[in-house]
């Protein structure tokens, strides 16, 4: 029987037969019983409603046969309930059990409130966007009255990795959560939704707060009181973002300027914690395992540490992973300059990465990619998807898989620790790579493309323009030649390594590269003195770096005299020299002899290559035949 059929033929909602149930008023509440004179006031009002003589009969046949079938259950020692009052029973049952559940097993809907930051997923829009299910409350209040500071973060970028203590540690301490609550998004897994809010650089802070709730329009030819869309409740916006100096106090301060007048978070009763307890958060979040960057060792704090030719699963990984990472980047399609700049980077690849098989189809992506103008996200990933690279499959931007194990997809920048190696040591790679494998002609060209490349693409803002105070300070643009470029790179890879060390506390030091257990002839006789290793006799027949690039000695020469150097040392010493290079890591371009750092670099990003300048590798040939 329906349930329209039940209001007209007999009992409603467990009311007398004939009688109407107790109508809700407006607000949902239920009104007060009235007097007998307001009852006799309303006259006609309360009248039973008319039955139906055919709705009245079939009720009667229907009580007739249930009290048929319960004699039945009786006299065959069933005894009690039939099987209809059981399901009725069972029913109630677990209705009680979904409405006393949440308070007796637990919910997170009545927990108490977790202060933390949230990790935010796909759940992004139903939590912080359009809250209009309860289930997406995420342990904590969601109403109207919670605005969301969301930051906006990816995990290879040291300036975000400067701001996430300070986040945490206020989302921790603030006591506050019916009112402003944190979370936080991984632009590099959910890079399409930072996309969608116009997320155009990272660190990025982002207050959200309700808008006020409009009722949605009538269906167009719905008759009046019918056919109206339910409101889906409220939504969010951004309201107000910070980006500015990645020191504490700065962003403490502009958290409490949101509580002044005529800020968002004004008039809420949001009380901040002293700046003993933050620290001591900030501290105790360092330390934690969430922390990218964590001080804890790495195996990517060298590099030529494994095997020869592991780098080229690096630089395929970090090469992959810049075709899609920051390509957009806030903006809605891909066209101008930033193309041009795409177009030509994929250009100088097909020239210089070390596969052949991988040149040829990198010069069909970049082909393909300059016969439009204008690309939107949603075509540009069909060409990738096209081309092999199929959303979702791109590598991971850090050292370890989601397992928190080294992850399969590189090798010389393995990591056990998050937020270590990974897409940025992977990138220094490839531009070493692409240098080495260049040419004479060419070769000032390609360090010209990856400035520019770093400067529209690389998603970390903070290092781009690091990048390109290195660029402009240290005559990037007059650099020409083979030689002069590999050396150009090296050097300010080393000063960047120097920088990270003095101004990140959350990463392990990074010692100047090479090491002298990997290339002990790299280091001038200053810099073995200063090192406490042995001076070398370089003129007792040694081969030199500039006899290799007049031709007199061949580079496998050189790396077997640098060998010969290194293993002629005892171990201990070059342990205590790598380990005061890791104590001291300044760049000092007196420790250094360029013209063996140049034949080492040469040697190590042209193993395994089949481009032209590495084909006439004595290196690559022994190793072939």
């Amino acid at each position: 029987m329906s349930s329209d059929e039940s209001k007209v033929e007999g009992k409603v909602d467990g009311k007398a037969e004939g009688k109407d149930p107790t109508p809700l008023q407006s607000d949902g509440m239920i009104p007060a019983p009235k007097s007998s004179d307001e009852q006799e006031s309303e006259g006609e009002a309360t009248s039973p409603r008319r039955v139906t003589f055919d709705g009245a009969a079939r009720k009667m046949r229907q009580e007739r046969e249930e009290k048929e079938r319960e004699e039945q259950e009786a006299a065959r020692g069933g005894g009690g309930l039939s099987w209809m009052r059981y399901l009725d029973v069972i029913g109630v049952l677990m209705i009680g059990v979904a409405m006393l559940g949440p308070h007796i097993m637990g919910d997170g809907s009545n927990k108490p409130p977790v202060l933390d930051v949230v990790e935010l997923d796909q759940s992004f829009y139903k939590t912080v966007l359009y809250p209009d299910k309860p289930d997406w409350d995420k342990y904590g209040p969601n109403d109207q009255n919670v605005s969301w500071a969301v930051f906006f973060h990816k995990p290879y970028c040291g300036a975000c990795r400067r701001v996430r203590p300070i986040f945490h540690a206020l989302a921790r301490t603030t006591n506050s959560s019916e009112h402003l609550r944190f979370g936080s998004v991984d632009c590099v897994k959910y890079r399409v939704f930072c996309q969608r809010e116009r997320v155009n650089r990272e660190p990025l802070i982002r207050i959200y707060q309700a808008l006020p709730p409009s009722p949605a329009p009538p269906l167009v030819g719905a008759a009046e009181g019918k056919g109206k869309k339910k409101s889906k409740g409220f939504a969010r916006r951004g309201v107000v973002d910070w980006q500015g100096m990645l020191v504490a106090y700065e962003v403490l301060g502009w958290f409490k300027s949101l509580t002044t007048y005529g800020g968002p978070l004004e008039g809420k009763s949001i009380s901040w914690a002293g700046d003993d307890e933050l620290s001591q958060a900030m501290d105790a979040f360092k330390k934690s395992k969430l922390h990218t960057g964590q001080k804890l060792d790495s195996a990517a704090t060298s590099m030529g540490h494994l095997e020869s030719k592991g780098y080229l699963t690096d630089l395929d990984s970090a090469m992959l992973l810049g075709l899609v990472d920051d390509v957009f980047g806030g903006f809605e399609v891909l066209e101008g300059k930033r193309l041009v700049v795409l177009v030509n980077w994929l250009e100088t690849l097909a020239h210089t990465h070390p596969s052949r098989e991988m040149r040829e189809r990198l010069w069909q992506l970049r082909s393909a990619l300059g016969q439009r103008d204008l690309w939107n996200p949603k075509s540009y990933q069909n060409l990738l998807d096209q081309w092999g690279l199929r959303k979702g499959d791109e590598p991971p931007p850090t050292g370890e898989d989601s397992a928190g194990l080294p992850s399969k997809h590189y090798k010389w920048c393995r990591s056990n620790e998050p937020g270590q190696g990974g897409y940025p040591c992977g990138l220094w790679i490839l531009f070493h790579s692409m240098l080495a494998n260049s040419d004479v002609k060419r070769a000032h060209l390609t360090l010209y493309i990856i400035y520019e490349w770093v400067q529209n693409f690389y998603g970390c803002v903070e290092c781009a323009a690091n990048f390109n105070q290195e660029w402009e300070e240290n005559d990037g643009p007059d650099q020409r030649g083979h030689i002069e470029t590999s050396l150009w790179l090296w050097r300010v890879h080393n000063m960047v390594r120097a920088r990270l060390t003095e101004e990140d506390d959350g990463i392990s030091p990074k010692p100047q590269w090479p090491s002298p257990s990997e290339c002990a002839m790299c280091l001038s006789k200053h810099g073995r003195q200063r090192l406490g290793l042995p001076t070398l006799p370089r003129d007792l027949g040694q081969p030199s770096a500039q006899g290799a690039m007049d031709g007199a000695f061949s580079e496998a020469e050189i790396k077997a005299a640098s060998l010969a150097a290194s293993e002629g040392t005892p171990v201990e010493v070059l342990d205590a020299a790598k380990a005061s290079l890791a104590e001291d890591p300044v760049w000092r371009p007196g420790d250094w002899d360029e013209d063996f750092v140049f034949s080492y670099l040469q040697e190590t990003f042209c193993a395994g290559s089949d481009t032209l300048t590495a084909g006439a590798s004595s290196t690559n040939r022994i190793e072939a035949g």
